[in-house]
């Protein structure tokens, strides 16, 4: 998914954004089943600025991170080492006056950060706080737009322990009380705690009483796919923490201005196995899918023109001739885009 530039009212012939280079992935697939999504963060008060003499082989503009990331790396892995070793994340003073827009005016940069999956579970966080870009790995799978991971796997912890749990505490039928208000780290440990859930059981497979009729573990085999039944348990995992009408991000009842409003703009679900990518607007009840597995065979058949020019521009911005991308690379990453 893309930010686009064109849309936003802060930019202005005052405060110019190029043309070419005014969609940013917010949220994407690769076809090796690597996810990168960024997620707004309040604290974020620090980026770092372009050094020249750095050792790092790569400079990438923080905004065109979840694209490069996408383009390049298969696996959390790999991704970690080249963030610590090879990138340097920096932020690109032309885009000042998107970083306003984000910003609410109150600083240069984007208040964000970047969570990473792959197909084998790894979590990794990108966060920038004090003065450091922090590169960690989540253990728990989650993550929420504040505080910094720290502090939400601090949270977690706090309630387990509040709780008589320990902090890896599956649940087997005893009490396993969930945080219920919308604030950031209550969605984080609510949505852990959920996770953890699913994890230590199944969908029923045999259909018993009436309840378990329609069980998503008694789908019929060739009637749907292999994946529908984990699916339909994200789902479920996510509709814990949408925020419905009327509720801000803070856990707050919304305010009486509509401008300050808010609501979940769009809902994502990611199959890192099938290499399928789920999207829903926040205007729409209907969830979408992008098969990355048939767009790139279908670009591997000449039915597919992976180097448009949206293609080449919207996702690697002005660096797209220096770093280079295979033709099936692109293609993945456009078609997950939206516009």
């Amino acid at each position: 998914m893309s930010f686009d530039a064109e849309l936003s009212p802060r930019v202005t012939a005052d405060n110019p954004i190029r043309q070419n280079n005014n969609a940013i992935c917010i949220d994407g697939l690769n076809a090796a089943g690597l996810s990168v999504a960024v997620l707004y963060q309040e604290k974020t008060t620090y980026m770092p600025a372009y050094h020249r003499n750095s050792s790092k082989t790569f400079a990438i503009n923080v905004l065109d991170l979840p694209a490069f990331l996408l383009a390049r790396y298969a696996t959390v892995a790999e991704a970690e080492k080249e963030l610590q070793q090879k990138l340097q994340v920096v932020w690109a003073p032309y885009y000042n006056a998107l970083g306003r827009f984000f910003s609410y005016d109150t600083q240069d940069y984007p208040p964000l950060h970047v969570t990473v999956h792959d197909a084998t579970g790894a979590s990794l966080v990108v966060q920038f706080r004090g003065r450091v870009m922090q590169v960690l790995r989540n253990p728990l799978g989650v993550f929420a737009n504040q505080p910094f991971l720290q502090q939400q796997l601090q949270h977690h912890k706090n309630w387990m322990l509040q709780h008589n749990l320990t902090v890896n505490a599956k649940p087997s039928g005893q009490k396993w009380p969930l945080p219920g208000d919308y604030s950031s780290p209550s969605r984080f440990t609510r949505m852990a705690m959920v996770r953890a859930a699913a994890l230590a059981t199944c969908w029923p497979t045999v259909a018993g009483n009436e309840s378990q009729l329609l069980s998503p573990g008694t789908l019929p085999g060739r009637q749907y796919p292999q994946h529908s039944p984990a699916l339909l348990a994200v789902l479920g995992i996510t509709q814990t923490v949408y925020l419905p009408r009327g509720i801000d991000d803070y856990g707050q009842a919304n305010s009486p201005e509509p401008s300050d409003w808010e609501v979940t703009p769009y809902s994502t679900l990611r199959d890192h196995t099938a290499k399928v990518f789920f999207y829903r607007t926040g205007n729409n009840v209907m969830y979408r899918s992008v098969s990355l597995v048939i767009r790139c065979l279908a670009a591997r058949q000449g039915r597919l023109q992976p180097h448009s020019p949206g293609a080449s521009t919207a996702i690697m911005g002005h660096r797209h001739n220096q770093h280079p991308l295979q033709p099936t690379e692109v293609t993945q990453l456009r078609f997950f885009m939206i516009k």
